[in-house]
């Protein structure tokens, strides 16, 4: 540990690269060295501040908490086909064009739109339906690539 103080103390005397990135770090090296309490509290400041931060993210309101809220039955789900996803749910407000199909791996995935959610569909089976945000301040997925 001496080694290291000492390797450290001579690096800031004679400007290396660290004192000349970071020449903040030298005189808070020297000011601090023999002092434990300062040591502490120099890592408690930023602690402090980023829990300050973390703060700000409870008052969101996220689209996972509506998604938990709503019923079961408000949304198609997984194995469906596509006629009786239009059947109970009526036509879509926007079909939009498939994705994929390049290769042999990548299937075609078709992408219907509804008001509150958008399905999507591999061979005219429903693999997964994603709540679309209620309002702008809901956090969320961002909109389908059209």
């Amino acid at each position: 540990m001496a080694a290291t103080l000492r390797a450290i103390d001579k690096r800031c005397q004679k400007r290396l690269p660290a004192a000349f990135l970071f020449p903040a770090f030298c005189y808070k090296w020297r000011v601090t060295q023999g002092n434990p309490l300062m040591n502490r509290r120099a890592l408690a400041l930023p602690l402090i501040a980023l829990l300050g931060l973390a703060g700000h993210a409870f008052a969101d309101t996220l689209l996972v908490e509506r998604a938990q809220e709503k019923p079961a039955e408000a949304a198609p789900v997984r194995g469906q086909t596509a006629a009786q996803v239009e059947a109970r749910f009526g036509a879509p407000q926007e079909k939009l064009e498939p994705r994929g199909g390049q290769k042999r791996q990548w299937p075609v995935i078709h992408r219907w739109v509804y008001p509150t959610f958008t399905v999507y569909f591999e061979k005219n089976r429903v693999i997964d339906v994603v709540l679309n945000k209620a309002s702008a301040e809901e956090i969320g997925p961002k909109p389908p690539i059209r």
